[in-house]
């Protein structure tokens, strides 16, 4: 690079840096956030209309927008790929991942309609349940998000077991308290971790 193209370079990094701190400030404001909620809310009236469980052209139509528009999580998902060994032309895994999230979403937002309809009770089983009854009035469960996680714990506590767990709120406040209480009328105690 040329003296002036340096000098260039840096005035626009100078220049960008700003914006930059003013974006990453107007996302956590209160009017932005209700305004975020009041979109999600939206998309998620859509999706609850979708049958369960969601037909595969939605499913993947809907992971490849969230795929597209997420840089962020994408790069983490590749990060996490690379660190767990796999070969850098991992296209094809990277969608997979966004195809079961998308699957999850679609899940865990119609949790209130399966509860409703009976449906649920054809895919939620525990293997063995006797195993938590014998483990006493308290029992320390580890799982990492294997599957649809948020289906694990309703399966325990729609088999009458009591259950609390540790999650992050969600940064958004208006989300986070909507989010707890669908996670709350299924029976589970929640610990806000943090």
């Amino acid at each position: 690079m040329t003296p002036p193209e340096q000098e260039s370079s840096r005035n626009h990094k100078k220049m960008s840096l700003p914006r930059l701190k003013f974006f990453k400030h107007f996302w956590r404001r209160p009017p932005f956030d209700l305004l975020l909620y009041l979109v999600a809310r939206t998309l998620i009236m859509f999706i609850r209309m979708v049958p369960h469980p969601a037909p595969r052209p939605i499913i993947q139509g809907v992971s490849l927008l969230w795929r597209t528009l997420d840089a962020r999580h994408r790069k983490v998902v590749i990060n996490n790929l690379i660190l767990a060994g796999y070969p850098s032309n991992m296209s094809h895994q990277v969608r997979k991942i966004y195809e079961h999230f998308t699957q999850s979403l679609f899940e865990t937002l119609n949790i209130p309609r399966l509860l409703t309809s009976g449906v649920s009770n054809t895919f939620l089983q525990i293997e063995e349940p006797e195993i938590l009854k014998k483990a006493g009035k308290k029992a320390l469960l580890v799982a990492g998000h294997l599957g649809n996680w948020e289906f694990a714990g309703l399966a325990i506590t729609h088999k009458g077991l009591p259950l609390t767990a540790l999650a992050r709120p969600i940064d958004n406040p208006y989300l986070d308290k909507w989010i707890t209480k669908i996670r709350s009328s299924t029976g589970l105690d929640l610990i806000p971790k943090g």
